[in-house]
């Protein structure tokens, strides 16, 4: 007898766990597409009131365990699709099978508006498959896609050209490795004046991408090319007056945080006009532009000493430090004027540009081997002007033999 309660207490146990089990039920059901009873994977039915949700496996099927008895809203949902939200009532159900159709969501396409940027790199990839030369043309909208400082910055971009710099700032280009003395450099076919000290080179520094209607940057050494242009040539395009009217202004300012000076300012100022029914074109600009390029430099030069000190072969000949307080002010202006010809055109361009540099250097010099110390002050006020005037015509001759 002694058994008799804890017999009871099972039974009692056993009949709570099958009324409870009585009292929740499954949702299972397949989730497809509308109209073609495709399975949609990774679909999701979600039950509101009881927060909980599953995913459909690669059949396209899904399992809800445990509901208990009442109402519920269920909401599935599939990306790309409509939304579906039902209404299930669970009335002590062992199992509830719930399919649902989802339909294809509308799509409303709007309208879709071909840039000028696209338009511009298309005439350019054009020009490259069109010329006879290895030839890489950049459009006017790429270049300003990236404000950069000048044109020399520009043409650092593509591949196979790095910049030389000068107190910070692009002034030349080594294209192929090659001293930028060995390059060309042309503005609408005319040859600029080289600006080097004691080379050829040329400051590309000077040269606005604004004014700019595309760059021709020749990579290979062609049979037509001067013999000096061993390294590749460059052409910059001026722009022209478009069909409508234009107005361009730009402003920046800036802080140079090295000497602490908000002394950084550029202004571009543009405009351009067709008349005559669209035959005759100006464009004329105005580029002004003020950077502080001071900088700290550090300079050692090591010597090897190898017959007079075996046990240090090398040694430090000499170290300078230098403080540089340089300021550097552009002035550029164009005019472009352009006649439309029956079958070709007339082209007169004329650039030029004003470069003052104020640079203040103060230097202190080490020598350990001389065992001195010295210090210095330097001061260098470099100018550079250049003007540069280009006649063009193209005209397409049509002869009848």
């Amino acid at each position: 007898m002694r058994f008799l309660p804890i017999i009871i207490t099972l039974v009692f146990l056993t009949n709570i766990s099958f009324i409870g089990a009585q009292k929740t039920a499954t949702i299972r059901g397949a989730i497809t597409e509308m109209g073609n009873g495709n399975p949609l994977i990774g679909a999701t039915i979600y039950i509101v009131e009881l927060q909980k949700g599953e995913v459909t496996d690669f059949n396209g099927d899904y399992t809800l365990n445990q509901i208990k008895s009442g109402t519920y809203t269920l909401i599935t949902s599939y990306i790309g699709y409509n939304t579906d939200t039902s209404t299930l009532v669970i009335n002590n159900n062992l199992e509830v099978i719930h399919n649902v159709n989802l339909t294809v969501e509308g799509l409303t396409l709007e309208t879709v508006t071909v840039t000028a940027q696209a338009e511009g790199q298309m005439a350019a990839i054009n020009r490259q498959i069109s010329n006879d030369n290895i030839v890489n043309v950049v459009s006017a909208k790429r270049i300003q896609e990236v404000p950069d400082a000048n044109a020399a910055e520009t043409l650092g971009r593509l591949s196979g050209v790095s910049l030389v710099r000068s107190g910070g700032e692009g002034s030349k280009v080594s294209i192929r490795g090659m001293a930028p003395s060995f390059n060309k450099v042309q503005v609408e076919g005319m040859r600029m004046a080289s600006t080097g000290e004691g080379d050829r080179s040329t400051d590309l520094s000077m040269i606005s991408p604004y004014m700019l209607e595309g760059i021709e940057l020749t990579k290979a050494a062609m049979a037509e090319n001067e013999a000096d242009a061993i390294g590749g040539s460059v052409n910059f395009i001026l722009r022209e007056a478009p069909e409508k009217p234009t107005f361009d202004l730009l402003m920046q300012s800036g802080y140079a945080s090295y000497k602490q000076r908000f002394n950084n300012q550029k202004v571009v100022l543009g405009g351009s006009k067709r008349l005559f029914s669209n035959k005759l074109g100006i464009f004329a600009q105005v580029d002004l532009d003020q950077r502080d390029r001071s900088a700290n430099e550090i300079n050692v030069n090591y010597i090897n000493r190898t017959n007079l000190l075996d046990n240090f072969p090398i040694s430090t000949g000499s170290m300078s430090l230098r403080d540089i307080d340089r300021t550097v002010k552009k002035g550029g202006a164009t005019i472009v004027l352009d006649y439309k010809l029956k079958g070709g055109s007339i082209k007169f361009s004329n650039f030029g540009s004003i470069i003052k540099k104020k640079e203040n250097i103060q230097y202190e010099l080490f020598n350990p081997f001389f065992n001195t110390h010295s210090y210095g002050y330097n001061q260098r006020n470099p100018n550079l002007n250049i003007y540069n005037s280009a006649l063009k015509m193209d005209k397409k001759l049509e002869y009848c033999c």
